[in-house]
C-alpha cells in the first residue's frame, strides 16, 4: 500500500535505517552517516549494507537489504548511480517506505543520467518508496535526535525549535553551516537535490 502524500514520518522518525555505501573511515559516505546517527542519539536500529564489509562501528554489515532481519523504514543510499536501480528494486521488494538518495550521476549529468533517474523513480513509484534526492546531502531533525547526512558535520547537538527549511542549495546542509551555534531552534531541514529542488518532494508537501 502506498503512503499518503502527507506522511513524512519514515524520513524523520524511522524506527530503522539501512545505510548503503562505503564504510571506510573518512569525511564522506557510510561511516560518518552511521556515526552521526549514533552521536545525535538516534534511538532506532541501524543496518549497514555492503557485501564488502562485515562490521562497522559495532554494527553487523549485511550483504543486501533482503538479508536484514527487520522491517526497514528508511534507506540512505550513497553508491554509484549505476547500482541504484538494483538497490531501489530490492528496497521496494523489502517494503522500505522511504529513501534518501545521496548518489549523483543522474539528470544533472545529461540524458543518459536522466534516463537512469526515470528508471529509479519508476521503480520507487511502483514499489511505494518515497524519495528525497538524488544528489542530496541528507536531512536533519533535531527534535527527533535524527541526522541522516553523508558528511561529517562536526557537532552532535542543534537547538530544537519550530523552524523547518527545504532548499535546493547545499549551503543549508548540516555540514555547511554551524547549526549548533545558531540561536534559532530547528525542527526539520531538507536539502532536496541539486538539479530540481522539488522533483520528488513536491508531492509530499501538497
Amino acid at each position: 500500500m502506498k503512503q499518503a502524500n502527507s506522511d513524512l514520518a519514515p524520513f524523520f522518525t524511522p524506527k530503522s535505517v539501512a545505510i548503503f555505501g562505503s564504510f571506510k573511515e573518512g569525511y564522506f559516505a557510510g561511516y560518518p552517516a552511521i556515526k552521526q546517527l549514533m552521536d545525535f542519539g538516534f534511538s532506532g536500529k541501524i543496518y549497514p549494507v555492503n557485501p564488502r564489509y562485515t562490521e562497522v562501528l559495532g554494527h553487523k554489515v549485511y550483504p543486501s537489504v533482503n538479508e536484514v532481519p527487520d522491517v526497514i523504514d528508511l534507506a540512505f543510499i550513497m553508491t554509484n548511480a549505476s547500482a541504484v536501480p538494483q538497490i531501489m528494486t530490492e528496497c521496494a521488494e523489502k517494503g522500505v517506505k522511504s529513501a534518501i538518495l545521496v548518489s549523483d550521476g543522474f539528470a544533472e549529468r545529461g540524458e543518459e543520467g536522466a534516463r537512469l533517474q526515470r528508471t529509479v523513480v519508476d521503480i520507487a513509484r511502483r514499489g511505494g518508496v518515497r524519495i528525497i534526492g538524488p544528489n542530496t546531502a541528507g536531512i536533519m531533525s533535531p527534535v527527533d535526535n535524527m541526522i541522516c547526512c553523508a558528511y561529517f558535520c562536526g557537532y552532535d547537538k542543534v537547538p530544537k525549535g519550530t523552524i523547518a527549511l527545504v532548499s535546493q542549495t547545499g549551503i543549508i546542509a548540516p555540514e555547511a553551516l554551524p547549526w549548533h551555534e545558531f540561536h534559532c531552534g530547528i525542527n526539520k531541514l531538507i536539502r532536496a537535490c541539486c538539479i530540481n529542488p522539488f522533483h520528488d518532494i513536491s508531492s509530499m508537501l501538497r
